[in-house]
């Protein structure tokens, strides 16, 4: 009886994008840090395109950030760029 009652959807076509894949090369800028034994340390950074971008595309679809060659970087690097992408892009 349920069934009879639900409207025939089965012609029309989903035509909406449900998520995009936004990957994110990381940026690299050496950066001195004061009050540490190793004068410069690699750290990586968000291009502002990238973050204006994702803003933009976040008002319209769901967004998942990927960052590209993650496999290089160490845990610390990756965990650290991961805040930033999540801060940088609020």
């Amino acid at each position: 009886m349920r069934q009879e009652q639900q409207p025939h959807r089965s012609d029309k076509q989903d035509l909406r994008i449900h998520a995009c894949l936004y990957f994110i090369k990381p940026g690299t800028t050496l950066v001195q840090l004061i009050e540490i034994v190793i004068p410069r340390k690699l750290m990586y950074s968000v291009k502002p395109l990238d973050v204006e971008m994702m803003k933009r595309l976040g008002t319209r679809v769901n967004l998942i950030p990927v960052i590209a060659k993650a496999d290089t970087m160490t845990q610390e690097d990756l965990h650290n760029f991961k805040y930033i992408v999540r801060f940088s892009a609020v």
